[in-house]
C-alpha cells in the first residue's frame, strides 16, 4: 500500500510485493568485494533485500533517475540483488545507507557507467512507529 503525502512517499515496511526468492541472500564473501561492494553489502544488510526491492518497486512507479528504472528492468528479468550489485566491476549500481537519527536512514543509489556517465540520487527514509515509512528524495544528480 502507498500513499503519497506532500513530498513523500508512504508504503508499508513490510510490503514486498511479489519479488519471491529476493530474500535476504547475502551470499558473497565480503573480504572478497571491492569498495563500491563492500558499501552495497553494508547496505544491504542494514535495510534488508525485502525492504530494497519494495523501495525499487515504489520508485519505478514514477522513476527520478535512470537508475531506477534500469533496477526494475534488472529485477523484471527475475535476477538476484548478488547478480546485479556484485559483478566485481568499479562502475554499475551504487548503494550505500547510513544512519542520521533513531528513525532515518539516509540511502543514496545510482548507476555509474564511466567515469563520467551516470546518475543517481539521495533518500531518506524515515520509520514511523506503525507499520510505514516514508521516502523522501533528495538531491539528485547527472553526468
Amino acid at each position: 500500500m502507498i500513499f503519497i503525502r506532500g513530498n513523500s512517499i508512504s508504503c508499508l515496511k513490510d510490503a514486498s510485493g511479489g519479488l519471491g526468492g529476493q530474500g535476504d541472500s547475502m551470499k558473497p564473501n565480503y573480504f572478497d568485494l571491492n569498495k563500491k561492494e563492500k558499501r552495497i553489502y553494508r547496505a544491504r544488510k542494514k535495510l534488508g533485500d525485502d525492504l530494497l526491492a519494495d523501495f525499487f518497486r515504489v520508485m519505478g512507479e514514477n522513476p527520478d533517475i535512470l537508475a531506477i528504472k534500469l533496477m526494475n528492468d534488472a529485477l523484471d528479468e527475475d535476477r538476484s540483488f548478488d547478480e546485479i550489485f556484485y559483478n566485481g566491476d568499479i562502475y554499475g549500481f551504487f548503494l550505500s545507507a547510513k544512519d542520521i537519527d533513531e528513525q532515518t536512514i539516509e540511502l543514496e543509489f545510482g548507476f555509474q557507467a564511466g567515469p563520467l556517465a551516470g546518475d543517481g540520487n539521495t533518500y531518506h527514509l524515515v520509520f514511523a512507529e506503525d507499520d510505514y515509512y516514508d521516502i523522501y528524495p533528495g538531491s539528485a544528480w547527472i553526468s
